[in-house]
């Protein structure tokens, strides 16, 4: 590093630009702090750009078309829909670009945030180097770190598997026909519902069983009901390889319940266990403990540095979601901007999955209730 890197001086540096790191950085701004917010990609995280918001739009398209193909009355008579999936897609992306304006750059540095697009990485436990894309440097100094840069979808090792060839940001412009997708989470579930709803063929294929941070009646209803519709569930399914035959069709043998199958569609994407995003801070640079479920974090959101905090799917809390990053965000500021000593309490955060029907939960599971406290 050159005597010529400029220094930045500020109260509070945050890594990241989704849910978490927006909204304490808005919430810093107006208690007074001077804030620098960095994000090496788009602002408005997972959330907005492969999360709820595209979740959300595929499942009213997709009711559309259910009720179009179920409803019938003694005058109206039901009928396949006719859908257009590139519309869909376009309809999407307008969704998309309708929304980006309330989190984008130029936005935040209206309210007094300091945006800088660039990646970062820890220099030592005091100091932040960050890079843009013109290779251009500089060193933020701040009295606090925070570090939200989420977690991201990671794919297994998998005898053929040809990662370039997978699906990672599912494009219906595509000519998709039977999609298998891999993994049994809210995201999966919800989407396997909307695509067969949309008229693609879809195999799910979870490794245990599926929505395992839901209550086992109301996982069990969902899975009579995406059944019934036509997708093809796989639980306690183990992946032994997969096989290219072409680019739109694909094939995958597996153990399912110790009887061995072959398994045939056109494309596949995996949305399994999402894995934080430290790959690239150097932690080790600032001494900052971690495990690979993530950034050890203290029940105040503090990291082992104490000026270092860490908030929403990057920390190693179990309940990640958009909902958790923003009570991280909401306990930070509170730590933080007002000196309190305030503990995040993830316990009563409600879940939801955005099917249909659709399912909300608050609390424990009956489940966790019986292994814990017993019968």
């Amino acid at each position: 590093m050159n005597t010529n890197t400029p220094i930045l001086i500020t109260d509070l540096c945050i890594i990241g630009a989704g849910a978490a790191g927006i909204s304490l950085a808005r919430n810093a701004k107006q208690c007074g702090l001077d804030v620098i917010l960095i994000e090496q990609n788009k602002t408005g995280g997972t959330y907005l750009h492969q999360g709820c918001i595209i979740a959300q739009t595929l499942k009213s398209c997709a009711q559309t078309a259910q009720t179009i193909r179920t409803s019938a009355t003694k005058a109206i008579r039901k009928q396949e829909p006719k859908i257009d999936l590139q519309d869909i897609h376009e309809h999407i992306q307008k969704i998309i670009q309708r929304i980006e304006p309330h989190d984008s750059m130029d936005r935040l540095e209206g309210f007094g945030i300091r945006v800088i697009k660039a990646q970062a990485r820890f220099k030592n436990s005091k100091e932040i180097t960050i890079i843009n894309e013109n290779n251009d440097t500089a060193i933020i100094k701040a009295q606090n770190i925070v570090i939200a840069t989420g977690a991201s979808h990671t794919t297994p090792d998998i005898p053929g598997l040809e990662k370039d060839k997978i699906l990672t940001n599912i494009n219906l412009s595509e000519n998709i026909k039977e999609l298998i997708i891999i993994g049994g989470s809210n995201q999966a579930v919800e989407l396997a519902q909307s695509y067969q709803r949309l008229g693609i063929q879809i195999t799910l294929i979870e490794e245990k069983t599926i929505l395992p941070d839901f209550d086992e009646d109301d996982a069990d209803i969902i899975r009579k009901t995406i059944t019934n519709e036509g997708v093809k569930l796989l639980e306690n399914t183990d992946i032994q390889s997969i096989r290219h035959v072409s680019d739109n069709e694909i094939i995958l043998n597996v153990d399912n319940d110790g009887y061995e199958r072959s398994i045939k569609g056109s494309h596949v994407t995996f949305l399994t266990k999402r894995t934080p995003n430290i790959q690239s801070l150097d932690l080790d640079a600032a001494n900052i403990e971690y495990t690979n479920t993530g950034i050890t974090i203290s029940e105040r959101l503090r990291t082992n540095q104490k000026h270092i905090w860490a908030i929403g799917d990057v920390t190693n809390t179990e309940k990640k979601s958009t909902a958790t990053a923003t009570h991280h965000a909401n306990i930070a500021t509170k730590n933080i901007c007002l000196k309190q000593k305030e503990k995040a309490q993830t316990d009563t955060i409600p879940r939801a999955l955005n099917t249909s029907p659709e399912i909300a939960e608050v609390g424990i599971t009956t489940k966790q209730a019986i292994d814990t406290y017993g019968q």
